[in-house]
């Protein structure tokens, strides 16, 4: 997500405000659509924040957890009323984007506090899917357990 900080970075910079982008944990393969959604969700959540908020700071957290990576992007703006009717199309497009990759958005915002767009994506196991199975019977051979490898197949990149 290297893509997401940098063009943070950019728009941030044009707009004279302070950029925190932390990313926490250890990356995991992320299927292309998965990344895009979360790319656009940050984009459009960074953006929001420049063209409505009065922010001074916007903090992005990228974190790869066990079973899902979070994306979180925050603001010190004028927050906004998220029960109002029209929320624009940018929010809907975020959570049209979220809803088509069965991950899970919350906006969450305060008048005079700001604002916190909270994007988590379920992420599979790294273990492939035959290994997991396999892990799940008891297999003996010669009396013994036979313990599986939870290495990843040579085809699949770090992402790094």
């Amino acid at each position: 997500m290297a893509e997401l900080e940098q063009a943070a970075r950019n728009i941030v910079d044009l707009n004279r405000m302070q950029l925190s982008f932390e990313v926490v944990g250890s990356k995991v393969p992320v299927p292309l659509k998965t990344l895009d959604v979360l790319f656009r969700v940050g984009q459009e959540a960074i953006v929001n924040a420049i063209r409505h908020s009065n922010s001074t700071r916007i903090r992005v957290l990228l974190e790869y957890r066990p079973r899902d990576v979070r994306l979180v992007v925050m603001d010190d703006g004028c927050g906004f009323e998220t029960s109002s009717p029209y929320c624009g199309f940018g929010l809907k497009g975020m959570q049209e984007r979220a809803a088509s990759i069965t991950s899970h958005l919350t906006i969450h915002s305060v008048r005079d506090e700001g604002t916190r767009v909270e994007l988590v994506v379920p992420v599979q196991s790294r273990i492939p899917l035959r290994l997991r199975l396999f892990s799940m019977t008891q297999h003996h051979h010669g009396g013994k357990d036979h313990a599986y490898s939870t290495a990843r197949p040579t085809h699949w990149h770090s992402g790094g």
